[in-house]
């Protein structure tokens, strides 16, 4: 965060000439942006946000100063906006430099003439960077909204049907059966020689009924 905020911009021709001398600006700044072939409302916007992440809070001075540095007056003439066309990012970044910090200015103008060298190769003159980001972000509000519809629209598990009674009880009669068949198996492996230890027949227990749970 910059130590001092509010400050004027450099307003002294001399001192901003030797600042101009002085400073070390990136190579991207001597190469020349035609801000009537950028998208200026986008860009506005991306200012806005950027000063806002710096300061930590709004302030349209700034904002609109940043803005009038880097995308011209939008307020005049076709003719008179022509004549600004040509935006002098070193000098930006010095007048910027009072209000957000060196290390901070020198950031945002570094960061903003990038994409504005970007924005003019452009033919809707918006930076593929912010494109990209835009697509990624619509991307993620389509997935959720999916997911979250997907949700919503799916029905509640069904509960058991759950009978008020077990199934009707075996008649006395298999019981009976399921002894002699226990019987007759135990004759057939006497007879043909196959010792086993005797083993409880089987009984099928009389069910009991089934409350619904609660």
């Amino acid at each position: 965060m910059p130590t001092i905020k509010g400050t004027a911009s450099v307003s002294d021709d001399h001192a901003m000439t030797k600042l101009l001398k002085t400073t070390k600006f990136p190579s991207s700044f001597s190469q020349t942006v035609n801000r009537q072939k950028v998208h200026t409302q986008v860009m506005t916007q991306w200012i806005e946000d950027a000063v806002i992440s710096i300061l930590g809070f709004e302030d349209e001075i700034v904002s609109s100063m940043a803005v009038n540095l880097f995308l011209g007056a939008q307020t005049g003439t076709p003719e008179e906006e022509q004549q600004h066309v040509k935006v002098d990012p070193r000098r930006a970044q010095l007048d910027l430099a009072g209000f957000l910090g060196d290390v901070e200015a020198a950031s945002f103008a570094r960061e903003l003439w990038e994409l504005m060298l970007d924005a003019q190769t452009r033919p809707a003159g918006i930076p593929k960077m912010l494109l990209e980001r835009k697509k990624e972000e619509l991307r993620r509000a389509n997935s959720n909204t999916t997911s979250n519809s997907s949700v919503a629209g799916q029905p509640h598990p069904a509960r058991p049907s759950w009978p008020r009674f077990a199934a009707a009880p075996r008649p006395p009669e298999m019981n009976r059966l399921l002894l002699e068949a226990q019987r007759r198996a135990d004759a057939a492996l006497k007879a043909a020689g196959v010792d086993r230890p005797p083993q409880q027949p089987h009984v099928v227990a009389q069910p009991r009924p089934v409350s619904p749970p609660t």
